[in-house]
């Protein structure tokens, strides 16, 4: 029960924030910058793209800047255009932070466990655009720690990103810590790794397909309320 946690670690993309929609919407505005009709083909060839890059960055394989950049190059090869993968990067994630993105009831649920527990936030994303985003959000006063793996050196699953909470936030009892997420592979790995109870996200129902139980299993973010 969250009672039972003085530390809660949120990540923010499908947890506090709809990454799906700013995703969209960032997509669209990037097309239209380079005259391409939006369609939902286009939109599935370059998740087909994107999605594998950043799992061989969860797993090492690949640095942030190649993510970033060659997403977008191999992308827009499709159309046989020729592009600077690192200026439409930074082109797109200015379009990611635009718009209300928060889950249903992510401000509210966050104001309730704010007066009870000590906040952090955990994410692999890229830190001006995550803190852009939390900040336009109304998220940001709640979070005096923030942990992005680009400022980390380190990135969720690995040990050594949780490593360095517990160093700056002095925690020496990890069983007073909850990790909340909606990957699998990122953040209930990456809190298994790190040796703390671990609370998925997980809407569509989706099979665990780690060696290890997870501590708690809800289908929203409002379901936390169930845990007190």
């Amino acid at each position: 029960m969250l009672k039972n946690y003085k530390t809660l670690l949120f990540d923010i993309d499908d947890t506090l924030l709809d990454f799906k929609k700013a995703e969209h919407i960032a997509f669209k505005q990037l097309l239209a910058h380079h005259n391409i009709d939006y369609t939902d083909t286009t939109f599935q060839l370059y998740l087909s793209i994107n999605e594998p890059l950043w799992k061989d960055y969860e797993l090492g394989k690949l640095d942030r800047a190649t993510v970033l950049s060659s997403r977008f190059e191999q992308f827009f090869a499709h159309y046989q255009l020729s592009v600077s993968g690192k200026e439409c990067d930074i082109l797109y994630r200015s379009y990611l932070t635009i718009g209300n993105q928060l889950l249903d009831g992510a401000l509210e649920l966050i104001d309730t466990v704010s007066k009870t527990h000590q906040l952090a936030i955990v994410t692999n994303g890229v830190y001006d655009t995550q803190m852009a985003r939390l900040k336009n959000n109304g998220l940001l006063p709640y979070f005096k720690h923030i942990f992005v793996s680009d400022k980390v050196g380190f990135q969720k699953p690995d040990k050594r990103f949780f490593d360095t909470i517990w160093q700056e936030m002095n925690i020496t009892d990890t069983s007073s810590v909850l990790i909340i997420g909606d990957s699998l592979g990122a953040d209930i790995k990456g809190g298994q790794n790190a040796g703390i109870d671990t609370c998925w996200i997980n809407p569509t129902h989706q099979p665990n397909t780690l060696s290890h139980p997870i501590t708690y299993t809800v289908d929203a973010l409002q379901d936390l309320y169930t845990l007190f």
